[in-house]
């Protein structure tokens, strides 16, 4: 499933409004490319409100090209704790804070071998947690955030462990597999056998990636939406299925 060039004030392409009660789907092998959340509005906005819960799952989920925040956890009297596994977020761009994530007013975000790179914002390019709001990051590669231990940057939230700052490489967002467009790691990416496990953060096992492909491929999964094959190595000197 993809979301493409859609635009709305609050939620561009999707508004998760659990205004007291509940909705928070469970989001898998999607891609949100192209939309615009007008004023900073959130592509994806998940919205928890009088007590309501906007906590949604996400596995195997591309956020590509997309203006106004790719995706805001708004926890404003009620809960918005999503959980996000194997997500690429790359070439998003925000006006104020949070290219990538905007976390607000309580909400706690859990991230687990995902890819925050290359977005940008005036400040906090990839994460902008504001009102009490927190992020756990694990065995993630973001950009900025110095990777786990001494050099890790605390505006990320807390640091979960096995984290890099390193450059995942992607190539441009393109169908190689599957249904749907990815970011594909070319050679020497960073997120190539790089997850800890092949679990989300609920301590599932995730088989497959956003295409299909079975994980891991090589030696352990690959952290973000794509697991490489040997067919992808081969696949960026030629053009392969195309975009």
């Amino acid at each position: 499933m993809a979301f493409s060039g859609n635009r709305a004030s609050f939620g561009g392409a999707m508004f998760n409004d659990g205004y007291a009660g509940n909705s928070s789907p469970t989001l898998r092998g999607i891609t949100y490319s192209g939309n615009v959340g007008d004023g900073d509005g959130g592509v994806l906005y998940n919205y928890g409100n009088e007590g309501g819960i906007s906590s949604p799952v996400l596995v195997n989920v591309t956020f590509s090209g997309n203006t106004g925040i790719a995706m805001i956890n708004d926890g404003y009297n009620g809960a918005s704790n999503a959980m996000l596994s194997f997500v690429t977020f790359s070439g998003n761009n925000a006006a104020d804070c949070g290219g990538a994530l905007w976390n607000y007013d309580g909400s706690h975000v859990s991230i687990n071998h995902t890819i925050l790179w290359g977005d940008s914002a005036t400040t906090g390019s990839e994460v902008c947690n504001v009102a009490g709001a927190t992020t756990t990051v694990t065995n993630s590669i973001a950009q900025g955030s110095g990777g786990s231990g001494i050099g890790w940057n605390a505006s990320f939230g807390s640091d979960g462990g096995g984290n890099l700052d390193a450059d995942p490489k992607l190539d441009a967002l393109k169908r190689t597999d599957g249904f749907t467009q990815t970011r594909l790691p070319i050679a020497g990416s960073a997120a190539i056998d790089a997850a800890s496990n092949c679990k989300d953060v609920q301590a599932i096992s995730v088989a497959t990636d956003q295409r299909g492909v079975s994980r891991p491929q090589l030696n352990a999964c690959d952290i973000g939406a794509v697991e490489v094959t040997a067919t992808d190595q081969d696949r960026i000197f030629k053009d392969g299925f195309g975009s």
